[in-house]
């Protein structure tokens, strides 16, 4: 071989050996980021992770070992939709790490989609789940479960179903999630009946047992509906015996079966004496209790018990409505006997809700003895001074003569306010009528105190 053909050879092998050398350089610079990717993540460090993994995809966008592990990465900070789109164009370029199969990798993308509650992507890809294992009941299972939480109960059902009659032995919960689809497309009896294969199978799931006692109660079974709560009170602990004897409790009071009731109530009421109750079901061991007692005729009893309840929890249930009823049909003299009978604390809270229903702002308010409040207050009506107002409230069984206001004028003239206003619950005497005509004094009696009383909502608070 001549001399120039030698030297062209010569030339190939360098060029392809510096070409060699420079990939393998390329290919070593993006193991040594992936590496140190690897040692970031070990040490909780996922934003550096991030970081070094997103230059190995800048060098080397079809790198699949840094593609899953930035998927990996963004799953474990909890962002599932990242994590996902990076699963998924792995899939899509079909350029899955050799140690990933497409069933493992379809799996992770399942379970990303079902924590980001995407249930359209979630159910497509266990679609491609089922093509690939047919026979895999666990697919089923979850397909089924994204139908019924994207309300598409009718395909739960199919599903649920389908488990059931391929599999001598489906996933246990089968039967439970085919009760709940039943139930919320108001197929009553089946859901029942699902309920009951569950039951046999998992006899310690008492949420289970208080669903179908639900069911029981809504499909008028409340014989069937007694008896799973009578489970769920003799197998549960404190939490679920509140929350079962509570339902049972609830099942008597509708029927009328107020011995049975009285009986519930007074297990109960031992546990809520000793303070064994758990805190949640409080107020609904309360309401039931005044429930029973307007069945049993004693409405004042019951007030008392919705007047505690509204004081803990304003929003509780239907308590508001009632005690706003329980207004409409007092009369003058009912809302004069509660005024008079409520104790210092509680006057002077009134005399205060009553002075803000008249329109001013409370500044304070004193009381003396246990029948008399004095009440600061700012009308701010006025556009360029803020008149100071005393409001003295009595509730002396007499009617008020005119000594008292004369009283009540000197006093508020000793401490400079623009005007006064005299409540007495037993009305004034025409001196007393006559006298406050002269001065600058507002009387306030029985006939002008009701409508403010009935606004105020606070009256009824204990």
């Amino acid at each position: 071989m001549d001399f120039p053909g030698l030297l062209l050879i010569f030339l190939v092998i360098i060029i392809f050996g510096a070409l060699a050398l420079v990939i393998a350089q390329f290919f070593s610079r993006e193991d040594e980021l992936i590496e140190e990717a690897e040692e970031k993540l070990a040490e909780g460090e996922k934003d550096e992770a991030t970081s070094l993994l997103s230059q190995v995809l800048d060098l080397n966008p079809a790198n699949p070992k840094a593609r899953w592990m930035l998927g990996r990465v963004l799953e474990v900070a909890r962002n599932y939709r990242g994590a996902a789109r990076q699963y998924q164009i792995c899939l899509n370029n079909d350029t899955l790490p050799y140690s990933v199969s497409k069933t493992e990798a379809l799996r992770r993308l399942k379970n990303l989609y079902d924590k980001a509650n995407d249930l359209t992507r979630a159910i497509e890809v266990t679609d491609r789940l089922l093509d690939i294992e047919p026979d895999n009941p666990d697919h089923y299972l979850d397909r089924g479960r994204f139908f019924y939480r994207a309300n598409r109960f009718e395909r739960a059902v199919e599903d649920f179903q389908t488990l059931r009659d391929k599999f001598d032995r489906p996933p246990t919960k089968t039967s439970l999630y085919l009760a709940r689809s039943y139930y919320r497309l108001d197929s009553l009896s089946r859901a029942l009946d699902a309920y009951r294969d569950y039951m046999e199978a998992a006899p310690r799931d008492l949420d289970a047992i208080l669903e179908a006692g639900r069911v029981a109660e809504e499909k008028d079974d409340y014989s069937v509906a007694r008896s799973f709560y009578s489970v769920v009170r003799d197998k549960g602990d404190s939490v679920y015996f509140a929350r079962a004897i509570l339902s049972m409790i609830r099942i008597d009071l509708n029927g009328d079966r107020i011995q049975e009731a009285k009986e519930l109530l007074d297990e109960l009421d031992e546990y809520y004496r000793a303070g064994e109750l758990p805190k949640k079901y409080e107020l609904n061991f309360l309401y039931c209790k005044a429930l029973w007692l307007e069945k049993e005729g004693r409405h004042a009893e019951a007030l008392d018990i919705y007047k505690t309840i509204y004081d803990k929890n304003p929003d509780f249930k239907n308590v508001e409505k009632i005690l706003e009823q329980e207004i409409k049909r007092m009369d003058e003299e009912d809302f004069l006997e509660q005024l008079m009978a409520m104790d210092r604390e509680d006057f002077a809270r009134m005399a205060e809700e009553i002075t803000r229903s008249l329109g001013y702002k409370v500044i304070n308010s004193d009381s003396f003895g246990s029948d008399e409040v004095n009440v600061v207050a700012h009308d701010e009506t006025e556009m360029f001074k803020m008149d100071r107002i005393l409001v003295t409230f009595k509730r002396w069984d007499q009617i008020v003569a005119e000594w008292p206001l004369k009283e009540f004028e000197i006093e508020m003239l000793e401490k400079r306010f623009d005007k006064g206003i005299f409540v007495s619950l037993r009305g004034f005497r025409p001196s007393a009528e006559a006298y406050a005509e002269q001065g600058n004094i507002e009387l306030i009696g029985p006939d002008k105190l009701i409508p403010h009383l009935r606004e105020a909502f606070k009256f009824y608070r204990k």
